[in-house]
C-alpha cells in the first residue's frame, strides 16, 4: 500500500491472460490490456486506457477520470459509470458487444454515438466542442450503445 499523494503520481501498465484483473486504485496513469479477462476498474486516474480481446471492461461503482478514458474490446461489454466530472475525452469502441456509458449531469456533451443494433443517448448534448464539458465517442459494430446520465439511472 502506498500513500495516496505517491501513489497518484505514479504510472500502471498491466498485462492479463485469463481472470479477473481488478484495479482499485488512485494513479496518474493506468493502462491495461488482456486477452480473456474481465478488467474491473475503481479509483481515479488522470488518464485510463484499457484493451481486451474477450472480456469486459466495468467499474462497480463510479470512477474519476481527469483527462482521457479509452477502452477498446474485440468481443465484450464495455459498461462504465464516471463520478463527479467526466473525462475530457472518452473513447469506448467494442466490435462485439455493448458499450454503455453513464456520464454524470448535467452536460452537455459532444456525442458521436453508432452501433449494428441500436443506440440510445440520455444526455445533454451540444454540436460544437467549445461548449462540451467533454467529447464522448461510443461505438459497436455489432451491440447496443447507451449513453445516459449516470445519477437518474436511465440507462
Amino acid at each position: 500500500t502506498l500513500p495516496p499523494d505517491q501513489a497518484r503520481r505514479l504510472s500502471l501498465t498491466a498485462r492479463q491472460g485469463l481472470g479477473e484483473l481488478v484495479i482499485q486504485t488512485d494513479l496518474d496513469q493506468l493502462v491495461a490490456r488482456s486477452m480473456h479477462a474481465d478488467v474491473v476498474l475503481g479509483g481515479a486516474a488522470r488518464r485510463i486506457e484499457i484493451h481486451t480481446v474477450t472480456g469486459d471492461v466495468h467499474s462497480r461503482t463510479p470512477i474519476a477520470v481527469s483527462g482521457q478514458f479509452s477502452a477498446s474490446s474485440a468481443d465484450g461489454d464495455i459498461t462504465v459509470d464516471f463520478g463527479e466530472a467526466a473525462p475530457k475525452t472518452v473513447d469506448a469502441v467494442n466490435r462485439n458487444g455493448d458499450v454503455e456509458l453513464g456520464l454524470p449531469e448535467p452536460g452537455p456533451y459532444l456525442v458521436q454515438a453508432s452501433s449494428g443494433a441500436s443506440t440510445k443517448v440520455r444526455v445533454a448534448e451540444t454540436s460544437t466542442s467549445a461548449t462540451a464539458v467533454a467529447r464522448i465517442t461510443a461505438r459497436s459494430d455489432n451491440g447496443d450503445v447507451v449513453v445516459a446520465n449516470v445519477r437518474r439511472g436511465e440507462r
